[in-house]
């Protein structure tokens, strides 16, 4: 009964208790200890143990809350800075510590572990990210643009990775410093580019350049962020779609979809979206630019094959000009 109660505790946990709970399970201080000598508990933090010896990222950011005192994981304990911002997908990689922000003034220190205090945490910072309690991404920006050795051009990165996941909303930053008037981190935002914080309508500056593409084909308008499912049930959104040719568009950035875990992530997504009907052509930057004309050319003969079944009589009519004309010389004619 037990072992039962301690392993529902650690499902929900990515692996790991901490020492109040595995006393409320019913083991006393001195059976844990048996255990850990056993190997059936493996020590992670102080006070905090594994069922298992080894760990994933994501069991050991339970752990780093659990240290803390985050027990009841009541959004009093969260993973914020540079752990939250990991946790989020703003940024690649693990930081070498973790950090997390108590709300008062109780907490334990413990090597690996940089603890923050704050005041307060109303519900507007807390999210919530595979069940453990972290600082929102405007709150995460804000709280790591107060570290000192944070640089304009890692806040900027992480912004433009909160709006193209959505996380941040154009007024996000706006907000949390208005809640926040005598944050640390506020001053560093205000030096930042005022477009990045009022962005409307688009999650990228590439996706910028391919609405403006488009707008200028001949076809019908497409709709923005359409909500798909794919053969599996899996919803995601487009950022241009025409349903009449079950055709879809993709801004593909090196911003969003550099790291290997996102490029795969969008081959799994166009593969189940093609199991259900759809094409997706992918648009890069260096599409755009050197060889605009023929990737509107492509687009447009897609649409009318998709739409109508039938293929354009002409090519290079979209009105799009970047692309030099091929020429023959006498040989080729």
């Amino acid at each position: 009964m037990i072992d039962a109660r301690i392993a529902s505790v650690a499902r929900r946990q990515r692996g790991v208790v901490s020492i109040r709970q595995l006393l409320a399970c019913g083991l006393s201080r001195r059976a844990v200890g048996a255990r850990v000598q056993a190997a059936r508990l493996f020590p992670v933090l102080r006070g905090v143990y594994a069922l298992a010896p080894h760990l994933d990222d994501r069991g050991l950011r339970y752990a780093a809350v659990l240290h803390a005192g985050g027990d009841d994981l009541d959004g009093t304990v969260v993973l914020s800075h540079w752990s939250a911002a990991a946790a989020l997908d703003l940024t690649a990689g693990v930081p070498p510590r973790h950090h997390v922000t108590i709300v008062g003034v109780n907490g334990r220190r413990a090597s690996g572990v940089v603890l923050h205090r704050a005041r307060r945490l109303d519900g507007s910072d807390v999210h919530r990210s595979g069940g453990i309690p972290t600082t929102t991404a405007p709150r995460t920006v804000l709280d790591i643009a107060a570290i000192p050795s944070t640089s304009a051009d890692q806040l900027q990165r992480l912004l433009r990775e909160g709006q193209y996941r959505r996380l941040i909303p154009p007024d996000g930053l706006l907000d949390v410093v208005a809640r926040h008037p005598r944050h640390p981190g506020r001053r560093k935002l205000r030096l930042l580019d005022p477009r990045l914080t009022a962005r409307q309508g688009t999650e990228s500056p590439l996706e910028d350049e391919v609405a403006a593409l488009l707008e200028g084909l001949p076809l019908p308008p497409a709709i923005r962020q359409l909500p798909l499912t794919g053969a599996t049930g899996r919803r995601c959104r487009a950022d241009f779609a025409w349903p009449d040719a079950r055709l879809v568009v993709e801004a593909d950035g090196r911003d969003g979809h550099g790291g290997s875990a996102a490029f795969e992530a969008d081959r799994e997504r166009d593969a189940d979206l093609a199991a259900a009907g759809w094409l997706v052509l992918r648009l890069t930057a260096a599409q755009l630019r050197s060889s605009r004309a023929a990737t509107a050319d492509r687009i447009v003969a897609t649409h009318r094959l998709r739409a109508t079944g039938r293929a354009p009589a002409v090519t290079g009519a979209t009105g799009v000009t970047g692309d030099p004309a091929p020429t023959r010389t006498p040989a080729e004619t």
